[in-house]
């Protein structure tokens, strides 16, 4: 019989070992969009492939490193979980 603690795990089992992604690794999230028009105070429209347009910011990693997107460009959005119309940009592909 498996001893379980309080919490459900197995004593013995070190939760630090688990086989999830590590903080190191950057799992392709989001979905697919190409950009339509660019927007006032750096935000920009683009379109999924679904249809739905969604107006979204570069990511803060994306503004420290200075990456430029254009009208024209595929990236990898993550759309709020407040509202759908609004997200930002994780990637450029």
């Amino acid at each position: 019989m498996e001893r379980v603690d309080r919490g459900g795990r197995l004593i013995g089992e070190n939760p630090r070992h688990d086989t999830g992604p590590s903080r190191g690794e950057n799992p392709r999230r989001g979905e697919l969009a190409r950009v339509v028009e660019t927007l006032p105070n750096e935000m920009l429209l683009v379109e999924t492939e679904n249809g739905d347009r969604v107006a979204v910011h570069a990511s803060g990693k994306m503004r420290v490193r200075i990456v430029r997107v254009l009208a024209g460009d595929r990236v990898r959005i993550e759309r709020s979980p407040f509202d759908a119309t609004k997200g930002r940009i994780v990637a450029i592909d």
